[in-house]
């Protein structure tokens, strides 16, 4: 398989994924359907596998987009483990006591 622009940095922000709440809304991003009926949910292979194909049908426009959304996801994930994103290191906004 010939791989483009786009598709071996996808496949390694895919692999960087530890959340299930990122994957499955890069599943509904790329339109993939979770469930096979009302109550029964589909296979994560199966999912997994039509994730990667609908990402290398797209445009590459859309390609772009996407991985750019999938990297933001890993890397905010990673910065709140890391203690980034916590509140002590925010910026407070002054305010008066009540």
């Amino acid at each position: 398989m010939k791989f483009f622009r786009y598709e071996k940095k996808f496949l390694k922000e895919l692999s960087r994924i530890k959340e299930p709440a990122v994957f499955f809304g890069l599943a509904r991003i790329l339109k993939v359907p979770c469930m096979i009926d009302k109550d029964t949910p589909r296979d994560f292979q199966d999912m997994l596998k039509d994730v990667i194909d609908n990402y290398f049908a797209a445009a590459p426009s859309r390609q772009k987009e996407i991985l750019k959304i999938l990297k933001d996801a890993n890397e905010y994930k990673e910065g709140i483990e890391d203690g980034y994103n916590s509140k002590d290191s925010a910026e407070t906004i002054p305010h008066e006591e009540v």
